[in-house]
């Protein structure tokens, strides 16, 4: 080659694609993470007890069309949350412990695991129509789902501040203020 620094140049320039790749698959978990966490609180504190309410005539054609919208707002981006989680465990960002995001992803398994084996045949009932006992069912199982949401939202949260520690004390050894990184 008539370029001998073409290598090592090519080199740099794939190994920065590859780590900025890796850290907005990370970033996009942490977003989603945080939105999944918000979303399921409203879906298992605010939507359910209120089917108590509904007239049984109505309830099938209720519970349909808030179950279309429930996948749009919170099953599709739990999936998304889900598949970056798994992306971000195989391929980490050099700077975040894979230990938070490995046990992140361990808790939201269990959450799919919970989902499928006790609420979707509940809501797969209650989408035909109403039944009191059921909605019970349902309510009672949202604590181990609630359980599980909150270890993954746990995780991400010392994710978090451990970077943010490792962030501040790194500015602190240069004798470097927030303000003044800021106003740089």
């Amino acid at each position: 080659c008539r370029f001998p620094c073409y290598y090592a140049v090519r080199n740099v320039i794939i190994f920065n694609v590859i780590a900025m790749g890796r850290t907005i698959i990370f970033f996009t978990f942490i977003v989603l993470s945080i939105y999944c966490y918000g979303a399921g609180m409203m879906d298992y504190f605010a939507i359910y007890e209120p089917w108590k309410l509904i007239p049984e005539d109505m309830f099938a054609m209720f519970h349909q069309y808030q179950g279309s919208r429930g996948v749009k707002i919170f099953v599709i981006p739990s999936a998304m949350m889900t598949l970056f989680n798994i992306l971000a465990a195989i391929f980490p960002v050099s700077y975040a412990d894979k230990k938070w995001i490995w046990l992140s992803l361990i808790a939201y398994t269990f959450d799919w695991m919970f989902s499928f084996t006790m609420q979707i045949p509940i809501q797969l009932v209650l989408e035909q129509r109403k039944d009191m006992a059921l909605i019970e069912e349902l309510l009672r199982t949202n604590w181990w789902r609630f359980a599980a949401d909150t270890l993954q939202f746990l995780f991400v949260c010392v994710l978090l501040w451990k970077l943010l520690r490792k962030a501040a004390l790194q500015n602190f050894r240069e004798g470097k203020s927030v303000h003044q990184r800021i106003n740089m």
